[in-house]
């Protein structure tokens, strides 16, 4: 699906009648077997818990779809035949929809409290799509799946638990519906920290503290995360676990990614001085100031 050509949809499910089969249809909500049901690809997006299970009848909150051009009013058509009231809110890049919802599909759902914590696209620093197209979820529904990759990182929501069950550590086995495994996640953050390790706004600190949410509050065990990453990683995923420094873990996994050529190139444009007497094709050196791709 083409990110630049997508709209979003947002249907409000409070006045569609809740019947017992819809809530024993989990992972699937109404509102999504409306779509599949009509053959219209789509996409589900940021807070579509609501959607899904009990979680509906309590909440009964706006369900969000992100579907291509072509299909935008043929899906407005179809939820409207099914009884669904208003009409289609659209957007017109996904982005914007995640720069505004806080959701985490790493933070348990719990049943009486539904509450994620955020993982918002950078405006400045967006190759998220870029990164997760390589990286697979865990225990897919579909086969092909009915989710684009470009996806993986963001859609997905653990399904509730009950209150016994809320210090439970899960693996994604365990999920009612597919996940992206938590170790591809980790590795996603590390490759983006090291891809902005020396971006001059400083970008690296919000894979940070991503990464450090991933450690804290992840319902997955640690060990079981270390044992699924590549040697690579490990170093660096270890001292995360540690609270300790990673820099120099971050250096050493920068240069093999590179070596590798599994980081995109992002031209490195260093600070300058806003002095007049500094010449700022220079940066007040004989080099250029445009540096190398990738200063380690």
């Amino acid at each position: 699906m083409d990110a630049e050509k997508t709209d979003i949809l947002f249907f409000n499910d409070r006045d569609v009648e809740v019947t017992d089969e819809d809530v024993d249809c989990a992972p699937i909500s109404r509102a999504e077997r409306v779509l599949r049901e009509a053959e219209i690809p789509h996409i589900l997006w940021g807070w579509w818990a609501a959607a899904t299970h009990r979680g509906r009848q309590r909440h009964g909150g706006p369900i969000e779809f992100i579907v291509e051009d072509d299909d935008l009013m043929n899906a407005v058509q179809a939820f409207q035949d099914a009884g669904y009231l208003g009409e289609a809110s659209t957007g017109t890049y996904p982005s914007h929809l995640s720069m505004t919802k806080r959701w985490n599909a790493w933070f348990v759902a719990k049943s009486d409290d539904l509450t994620w914590g955020p993982i918002i696209l950078h405006e400045k620093s967006n190759f998220l799509w870029w990164l997760s197209s390589t990286l697979p979820t865990a225990n897919p529904l579909h086969e092909p799946p009915i989710y684009g990759p470009r996806y993986a990182l963001a859609h997905f929501l653990p399904h509730e638990l009950s209150q016994e069950e809320d210090e439970a550590m899960l693996l994604p086995d365990d999920f009612a519906i597919p996940i992206l495994n938590p170790a591809h996640y980790a590795e996603a953050l590390m490759r983006l920290f090291c891809r902005d390790l020396d971006h001059p706004d400083d970008i690296k600190s919000h894979w940070a503290q991503h990464m450090r949410e991933l450690v804290l509050n992840n319902p997955c065990p640690l060990d079981y995360i270390e044992s699924e990453l590549d040697i690579e990683y490990r170093a660096f995923w270890n001292a995360l676990c540690r609270d300790a420094p990673f820099m120099d873990e971050a250096r050493g996994l920068r240069r093999w990614l590179y070596d590798r050529q599994e980081l995109p190139y992002v031209p490195y444009i260093p600070y300058i001085p806003s002095f007049s007497n500094v010449d700022a094709t220079t940066n007040g050196d004989s080099e250029s100031n445009a540096g190398p791709p990738y200063p380690f």
